[in-house]
C-alpha cells in the first residue's frame, strides 16, 4: 500500500498550510511515540481525552458507509472504522504522518485509501461521502471558513460532518504558546481566529456563533454540540502539569464535538 502524494508545496499555498505541513512532518515520529505510551480505551474515542463513541453515540453504525477521515494522522480512526465495515479514505497534509498510516494499515491488513491532501482543497468530487470526520484532525489546523465548505461539498445530501476540536473556552484560558491552561481569561473572545502554537503549527478556532454561521452558510444543520467531561483518572502525557490540568478539566470543557448534517 502506498500513499497518494499528489499535493505539492507551491509558492501560492497559504502560509498556515505550509507551516502545518512542515511542523507535522517534523513532529510525526515523536507524536506517534507519545501516543503509543498512552493507554487508550478500546474502540472509537473522541478528542484528546478519549471520550468513547460507545457512550456518546455520535456516528451511529458506519457499516457500508463511505467515510472521509480529515487529518487521519497514523489512521487509527480510519482503521477502526474500516474494521467496522465502513469504506474509508484518510487524508493528511503531512506525508510523514501518512507513512505511519501506511505501515499500520499494512501490518493489520486493513483496507484503506490514503491521500496526501489539504482539507481546504479536497481532491474529491461533489457528493462522494456519507460521513466526514475531523477528530482533532484537519479542521483544528485549517481555516474553517475554507475547510468546512469543502467538507460540505464532498458530502452527499443527508451526510454527516463531525468536528471534534478544542473548546473556545480553552483558547480563552491559554495564550497559544503555553499548553497549560489558566484559571482566568487570557485573551478576548472576539479575537478568536488563528493562533501560532509552540510547536510551529498554526491552529484555528471560532466563537460558538462563528461555527454556527459557517455551518449555516454551508447548508449544514447543527444536530448536537457535545462538550464531554473527561474521566478524572485518565492518563495524561508526561509533559503536562497533571495537577493543573486535572483541576482545569474538572471545571471547563476542553474537547468540543460539533455534529452537523448536510441538508
Amino acid at each position: 500500500m502506498t500513499a497518494d502524494t499528489s499535493t505539492n508545496e507551491t509558492s501560492t499555498e497559504e502560509d498556515h498550510g505550509l507551516a502545518n505541513r512542515r511542523a507535522w512532518n517534523r513532529m510525526a515520529d515523536q507524536y506517534q511515540q507519545m501516543m503509543a505510551h498512552l493507554t487508550a480505551p478500546s474502540g472509537l474515542t473522541w478528542g484528546w481525552w478519549q471520550h468513547p463513541e460507545s457512550q456518546l453515540g455520535v456516528l451511529g453504525d458506519p457499516a457500508g458507509r463511505d467515510v472521509l477521515d480529515l487529518g487521519c494522522g497514523s489512521a487509527g480512526w480510519s482503521r477502526t472504522l474500516s474494521r467496522a465495515g465502513a469504506r474509508v479514505v484518510g487524508i493528511d497534509a503531512a506525508i510523514r504522518q501518512l507513512n505511519h498510516a501506511v505501515t499500520a494499515a499494512a501490518t493489520t491488513g486493513t483496507p484503506l485509501g490514503l491521500v496526501n491532501a489539504d482539507a481546504e482543497r479536497l481532491p474529491f468530487g461533489d457528493a462522494t461521502f456519507d460521513i466526514a470526520v475531523s477528530n482533532w484532525g484537519a479542521l483544528s489546523f485549517a481555516d474553517p471558513t475554507r475547510a468546512v465548505p469543502e467538507a460540505a461539498r464532498v458530502l452527499r445530501p443527508g451526510g454527516l460532518l463531525v468536528v471534534c476540536t478544542s473548546s473556545p473556552i480553552f483558547w480563552l484560558a491559554s495564550d497559544g504558546h503555553n499548553e497549560q491552561p489558566d484559571e482566568r481569561l487570557r485573551r478576548s473572545y472576539f479575537d478568536l481566529s488563528r493562533s501560532p502554537g509552540n510547536t510551529g503549527t498554526v491552529r484555528f478556532q471560532l466563537t460558538y456563533g462563528g461555527w454556527i454561521d459557517v455551518f449555516r452558510r454551508c447548508c449544514l444543520q447543527v444536530e448536537a454540540l457535545i462538550e464531554p467531561q473527561p474521566d478524572p483518572q485518565i492518563e495524561l502525557p508526561d509533559h503536562l502539569d497533571a495537577d493543573r490540568w486535572r483541576r482545569w478539566l474538572a471545571q471547563w470543557p476542553f474537547d468540543t464535538i460539533w455534529k452537523v448534517r448536510k441538508q
